[in-house]
């Protein structure tokens, strides 16, 4: 089985439902733990950073981001979504979340910056590999 992990964070570029980052991979941590993975895997100082997090030349994942799991098999796929919030992962549909990209990319602002996690993480802030 092959799966794709796709990063999508709103807030990065000018078309917020194209992924920043994708990862393939052919094994994988089960269950809860690839969304654990995920997290080391795209935050900058986890330790765990994968190739493709610097490659993207992101910032780390944070409140409000998502991450698309498909995983592949002969016959047929799977999609599951996962938005990154306060306490872990919340799952969402995927139209949920077309539609939540959708009210952010249409916010004015002033109100898009003020739901902004905290001024400690800045949308620019990039990571050079090490």
């Amino acid at each position: 089985m092959t799966t794709i992990i796709q990063i999508i964070q709103p807030d990065a570029t000018n078309r917020p439902s194209v992924p920043v980052a994708v990862k393939t991979m052919t094994d994988e941590p089960p269950g809860e733990a690839l969304l654990e993975h995920v997290f080391g895997w795209f935050n900058a100082g986890s330790g765990m950073e994968c190739p493709e997090f610097y490659d993207a030349n992101m910032r780390s994942l944070s409140v409000g981001d998502y991450v698309v799991v498909t995983k592949l098999e002969k016959l047929f796929s799977q999609v599951s979504v996962h938005r990154c919030d306060n306490t872990g992962w919340v799952d969402v549909l995927y139209e949920q979340m077309l539609d939540d990209i959708s009210k952010h990319r249409n916010m004015p602002d002033w109100m898009r910056q003020s739901m902004q996690v905290g001024d400690w993480q800045s949308k620019d802030m990039t990571y050079p590999r090490p």
